[in-house]
Formats: structure tokens, sequence, C-alpha cells
């Protein structure tokens, strides 16, 4: 799963929004400061989800192992048969 083009979706709508919002530069530093500070949260939230996943996908398949791995720096779900 790739997350960067999310992380680029979320921040080009909050950047487009404080600027339909104000046109006050001090509103458009703010909002800059926090897109920069939200794209590792956003990584952050997307690794639980892909735990998330991998719990219900391990729930459904008893006879295999899943896990998450970063793959290009992404989570991807690696999924192997139990020994």
């Amino acid at each position: 799963m790739q997350i960067r083009p999310v992380i680029n979706a979320v921040e080009a709508t909050l950047v487009s929004q404080a600027t339909i919002a104000s046109s006050d530069p001090a509103v458009e530093s703010a909002v800059t400061q926090l897109v920069a500070a939200l794209g590792p949260a956003l990584q952050v939230a997307a690794m639980e989800i892909a735990e998330q996943a991998a719990a219900e996908v391990r729930a459904q398949l008893s006879e295999h192992t899943v896990d998450v791995v970063l793959a290009d720096g992404d989570p991807a779900l690696r999924i192997t048969e139990a020994p």
C-alpha cells in the first residue's frame, strides 16, 4: 500500500482550505507548519491501519503468519504459511 499519495492529498487539501479561508500570511505560515508536522503522524497512522488489517487477516487465516513489513518505506502485509 502506497501511503505517500494519501499524505500528499491530505496536505494539498489542508493548504487549499487554508488559502480559501484566509489570505493572512500568518495563517499560511501556520498551515505550512501544520502540514509539515502531519507527515510523520500520518505515516504512523498508516502503520497502525496496516497492523489492524494484519490482525483481521491473521484471524481469518489461522494456518498462516501475517506480518506488517516496510516495502520502500510503505507498510505491506506479508503472508506466509505457518510452519
